[in-house]
């Protein structure tokens, strides 16, 4: 139970009661769990650290490594885990209630997005375990007509096949448009192919430090995956009374559910939010002190 969901039922109870002028806003969010001795707590968590060193001085040497490319076409991609039917794992509960969410859903996709630093994003690359999967016929679709670009292996993970055959179209697209952009990819195995593109040059950032030097790992992915949860929970909502409890609506949820979703999302992560992190990666900054200096 989150704070959202919270505050999406409460607008729909009053707009059926007719309540005029309620506004489900976070201040009466912050007084109802005041009221009620709510507390958010959070179900599992993780830190990292960073060499902040190697960090900054990879951000005063970018500007060399991208020489000749225009912001327009610098790239970053990156590939995540997507545990698509899981649920929050944070939940308003009753202070002195225990804290407990079960097994979490291990049902999983991996997501490869893609988008440059002046905030295009191109469509995602999803992978899953079967070349058609159950919900794809219940569907009527096939992995053609979908909005993302569908790959399949048994574990359902990027590998060095996958990745050499998205880059290879996605070589065959810039060389289309005659452009010739710089691709940031972490240092992944299936990373690594040998094959050299004329029109996608591809750069490995620094070892160990992705989480400070990737854009999509800095906010990006996390604001795609904040965005999922919410309309996972607004599907929720809507079915509330056809299932006795969460896990119940989250085990209905399908492959091609999914698939809707993340693309649904992905196409609405605002340009303000990539330019954001491609800034705090160290990206167009250098443009800014150029123009500084100039004038």
């Amino acid at each position: 139970m989150t704070g959202p969901t919270l505050q999406a039922k409460a607008a729909e109870y009053a707009s059926g009661l007719q309540i005029e002028k309620f506004s489900a806003s976070n201040g009466w969010l912050e007084a109802f769990r005041h009221r009620n001795n709510i507390n958010l707590k959070a179900l599992c968590g993780e830190s990292a650290s960073v060499d902040t060193e190697a960090a900054d001085d990879w951000r005063r040497h970018l500007a060399a490594v991208v020489e000749g490319y225009a912001i327009e076409d610098q790239f970053n991609a990156d590939e995540t885990a997507m545990f698509y039917q899981q649920l929050p794992r944070k939940s308003m509960v009753f202070k002195g209630e225990s804290c407990k969410g079960g097994k979490f859903a291990k049902e999983r996709m991996s997501i490869m997005l893609c988008c440059s630093a002046t905030g295009v994003k191109l469509k995602p690359l999803v992978i899953g375990n079967a070349a058609r999967p159950h919900a794809f016929k219940q569907n009527d679709v096939t992995p053609d007509n979908l909005p993302v670009t569908w790959k399949h292996n048994k574990k359902a993970w990027m590998t060095t096949t996958v990745f050499e055959d998205w880059l290879n179209q996605l070589h065959e697209t810039m060389k289309k448009k005659k452009r010739r952009i710089i691709l940031f990819v972490d240092n992944a195995t299936s990373h690594i192919v040998s094959k050299k593109l004329s029109n996608v040059h591809f750069k490995f950032l620094p070892l160990h430090l992705p989480s400070e030097l990737q854009p999509l790992d800095q906010g990006i992915i996390q604001a795609m995956k904040a965005n999922y949860r919410k309309s996972m929970l607004h599907s929720l909502l809507a079915a509330v009374r056809k299932f006795n409890t969460a896990t119940e609506f989250a085990k209905s949820v399908t492959v091609f559910d999914a698939i809707r979703w993340i693309s649904s999302v992905w196409n609405n992560v605002r340009e303000e939010t990539i330019l954001k992190y491609f800034r705090r990666a160290g990206f167009g900054t250098y443009l800014c002190k150029l123009t500084t200096c100039l004038c």
